[in-house]
């Protein structure tokens, strides 16, 4: 049987998958529908929200516009 890898997370990557998860929540979002905006499967969404993928950079944009939050450097 395979031995399934341990990922590791950074502090960084917990806080910014828990504040997605967040937004998302208040957003009134599904993970279905954030996916459709962002052009991924909600499975991706939720891999986002457990810190197992990292959110790519250049969907912030579109993640900001779509929860209504700024983008700040």
């Amino acid at each position: 049987m395979a031995q399934r890898k341990k990922i590791r997370v950074s502090e960084e990557g917990r806080i910014i998958a828990k504040n997605l998860k967040t937004l998302r929540e208040c957003a009134g979002f599904s993970q279905s529908d954030l996916a459709a905006f962002l052009g991924v499967t909600y499975q991706q969404v939720q891999k986002y929200e457990t810190a197992v993928n990292r959110l790519p950079l250049q969907t912030l944009p579109t993640l900001c516009d779509v929860l209504g939050v700024p983008v700040e450097a």
